[in-house]
This record gives structure tokens, C-alpha cells and sequence, in this order.
């Protein structure tokens, strides 16, 4: 079970769609790290930070919401969908 199956930072419950892929659960995980699309592409593979935007585009997508703010406000307990 990886960081994000068991919490992930501060015991957030991280529980994602069933249909997040395994990189948009790793582009998720460093989205809740405080990561840019820069870090995050490194850290991933050195793979291009517009790619890194696409797969944070989807996760948003299937989230149902519009901001990255949204999404850790929801999963922080700061505010709703």
C-alpha cells in the first residue's frame, strides 16, 4: 500500500476514484507535497511539467473541481466541492 492508499500527509483521507490512474495518484501525492509542475516532473521522471499539468488537469477533472486550491481546501476540511 503506497503513502497515498494510507493517508498520505497529516492523515488526510486520500481515498481516490477508483479511475486515477497510478501517475495521477503520484501527481495527487506531490500536489498535497507543495510541489510545482517542475518539481513534479523531476521527481516523476524527468517527464515535461506540461504533462505534469495534464495529469493535475484530470485529477481535477475527476474530483469535480475547477482549482488546485479547491481540491486541498476539500481534503483539508477547509471548504467544500
Amino acid at each position: 500500500m503506497d503513502a497515498l492508499e494510507q493517508g498520505g500527509a497529516r492523515g488526510v483521507n486520500l481515498a481516490a476514484p477508483e479511475s486515477l490512474t497510478g501517475r495521477e495518484r503520484e501527481v495527487l501525492m506531490l500536489m498535497f507535497l507543495g510541489c510545482t509542475a517542475k518539481e513534479s516532473a523531476i521527481r516523476m521522471g524527468r517527464i515535461s511539467p506540461r504533462t505534469v499539468d495534464a495529469y493535475r488537469a484530470e485529477v481535477l477533472r475527476k474530483y469535480g473541481f475547477q482549482s488546485t486550491k479547491k481540491l486541498l481546501a476539500y481534503f483539508f476540511g477547509k471548504g467544500e466541492q
